[in-house]
């Protein structure tokens, strides 16, 4: 990211997009650029709703990030350290965030855009996303609950639409 101003200063777009699923589930957030890597675990999290029950790391340029937990892995950059806006990322280019190592959970993530902060505006913020993450713990793609997931679509549609011609209120 090619900016003359300091990271705290700007405001990364980021499209979240879990990989191997069609239909697409994704996530658009603005983050400051001042953000760590491990706050961007966080947001993640919250974005896709799940509960940080897992281990996870980011690759970039073939370097990891995360946080050691006992037990767990070792990584080359602690994600405490490295901030989004000083990793030198180029407009859509793309690094990763594992979430999970037994569901294997990736994540293609890119800058779309550096845009200026808005002082108005309150960050973390998610401004678009598309359907429903998968449920915490369900094992992965080829598990029975996402295999419904994408057969069905948008379950909560028809749903809906059942629950009106049957049940007054």
């Amino acid at each position: 990211m090619e900016t003359g101003a300091s990271s705290g200063q700007v405001v990364l777009q980021l499209r979240a997009v879990l990989r191997s699923i069609s239909p697409l589930i994704s996530r658009r957030l603005l983050v400051r650029g001042d953000t760590s890597v491990a706050r961007l675990h966080q947001i993640l999290q919250v974005a896709f709703g799940w509960q940080d029950m897992h281990l996870h790391c980011f690759e970039l340029r073939g370097r990891q990030y995360g946080v050691h937990q006992e037990g767990g892995v070792f990584f080359d950059t602690d994600a405490h350290e490295a901030l989004i806006g000083q990793l030198n990322l180029r407009r859509l280019e793309r690094f990763t965030y594992e979430y999970d190592f037994g569901d294997g959970w990736v994540h293609d993530l890119r800058i779309e855009a550096t845009l200026p902060l808005d002082p108005k505006r309150v960050y973390p913020v998610c401004i678009a996303g598309r359907r429903a993450a998968p449920p915490e713990d369900c094992g992965g793609l080829e598990s029975e609950p996402v295999a419904i997931m994408l057969s069905f679509g948008d379950v909560s549609r028809p749903l809906r639409s059942l629950s009106n011609d049957r049940v007054q209120p």
